[in-house]
Order: C-alpha cells, then sequence, then structure tokens
C-alpha cells in the first residue's frame, strides 16, 4: 500500500487523479475513515471471534428480515441487498463500505470534530471480483470463499446520495482454525491500495471546503439528524 498526505480537497482531488491504476483495474472505489485501521467489516473486528460469527451472522439477517418490515424504505430481493440494508442502518454485517465519490469518502474521514488520523483508501477493483445484480440473485454472501465486491440497489436514500458500494469479506481458514484478515495483510489486496492521509490539524478546513461544494450530513445521510449533526459540527461542538 502506497501513502501520500494532503491538507485541501484541490490537494486531495490531484492526489487521486495523479495514481497509476494497477493493470486490470476496471474502477476505483474510496473509503474514508476517522482513523487509520485495518480494512474489516464491523462484524469481524475485535472483540469478535470468528466462531461466535459463524454461529450468529445468519441468525442476525434473520431477526433484522422479521423485525423491520413496517420500517423498511424498500424491501431488499436478496441477502446481499438485506445486508447492505442492515448495514448501513447500524447492523454489524461482513460488509464494509466504499463509495464511488472521492469527495464522499473524503466526508467521512473528517466528518467527526477532532479525526485522530483521518485516511481515504482508494481500492482498485477487478472485474472478476464484482458480484453483479443477477448473480445475487443466484447466490450466497455467506458462501464465498474470497473478497467480493458490489454495487447495492438503492434501497435506501441513503445509500443512493453516497454512491454506495461494498467489499464483502469471508471467514479464512487455515490449518483447520477459521479467523479475519484485512484487506492491508492480503498481497492481493494491498498492492491494489492507496492510503491518503489526511493532516487532522486541517480537518476543520476541510470539512468547511466539502460544506461549500455541498458535501455535508445533509447531502450525505439525507436526514434531518444528520443536519443537526451538520449544525453541531461547524460550531465546534462536541
Amino acid at each position: 500500500m502506497s501513502r501520500k498526505t494532503i491538507k485541501g480537497v484541490e490537494e486531495y482531488l490531484k492526489a487521486v487523479w495523479a495514481i497509476n491504476p494497477p493493470s486490470h483495474a476496471v474502477m476505483k472505489l474510496y473509503r474514508g475513515q476517522s482513523e487509520a485501521k485495518p480494512l474489516l467489516p464491523k462484524l469481524f473486528r475485535s472483540p469478535n471471534q470468528a466462531s461466535r460469527v459463524k454461529a450468529v451472522e445468519l441468525t442476525l439477517l434473520k431477526h433484522f428480515k422479521n423485525d423491520s418490515p413496517f420500517l423498511l424504505p424498500s424491501k431488499p430481493g436478496n441477502d446481499w441487498d438485506w445486508l447492505s440494508l442492515g448495514q448501513h442502518f447500524g447492523l454489524p454485517t461482513r460488509l464494509l463500505d466504499w463509495s464511488a465519490n472521492p469527495l464522499t469518502a473524503l466526508f467521512f474521514s473528517v466528518e467527526r470534530a477532532e479525526p485522530k488520523s483521518p485516511t481515504v483508501y482508494i481500492y482498485h477493483c477487478k472485474t472478476s471480483q464484482i458480484i453483479s445484480a443477477e448473480d445475487r440473485k443466484k447466490s450466497s454472501p455467506f458462501a464465498i470463499n474470497k473478497t467480493r465486491i458490489f454495487q447495492p440497489s438503492w434501497h435506501s436514500n441513503r445509500v443512493a446520495m453516497q454512491a454506495g458500494w461494498h467489499t464483502v469479506h469471508h471467514i479464512y481458514s487455515k490449518k483447520g482454525k477459521d479467523g479475519f484478515r484485512p484487506l492491508q495483510d492480503m498481497e492481493f489486496h494491498d498492492v491494489r491500495t492507496v492510503e491518503i492521509s489526511i493532516d487532522p490539524t486541517r480537518a476543520s478546513h476541510v470539512r468547511a471546503e466539502l460544506a461549500e461544494m455541498g458535501i455535508k450530513h445533509g447531502t450525505i445521510y439525507g436526514d434531518l439528524q444528520s443536519v443537526c449533526a451538520f449544525i453541531q459540527t461547524s460550531l465546534g461542538i462536541v
């Protein structure tokens, strides 16, 4: 993984467009984090253990399906999109959120008032990794044996506004022992990833620049709670 550091939106966009993609890459995905942590989905992070996840993962989704019918913005047609919908509202899943929009990822990296080590990850995808809408009707996200990528249906206003995509991770088994591996720990994915660090002392400046471009809580999340969060952050209230 290569690394760059930036201090503003213009510099960030120049860094993004200057990246030479690896061979056979068909598109870029972007992920912003307020802290440079391993690229692992929420369900696969410590203290969760692989044995426990395998035991409860299907039950998590089953409960979400059973308990949410009257609250759904739309009803997904397959388990990939069900996981995506749950992911966007806080359900721990094996999905990791990405965006097709580099400015959306930059927003997430500096969203918090005082991000520790704001970082944007850029991942170069191969066609063979992408699960099509037709494939999702015939396959299961719980049966994969390598990391896959898909663009969810626009099951909610939020996923549409964020130009959302997901990497779908799997549980690794080595010598009879199950476990989790972040993308950075696998050579295939590491060489396809670029890391852009944002100077944390410039986070408020970057947020202001993004807001001037219409990239803010209200346009990223599309609800009143997010509008209030933006007002709070913009005035420096924790």
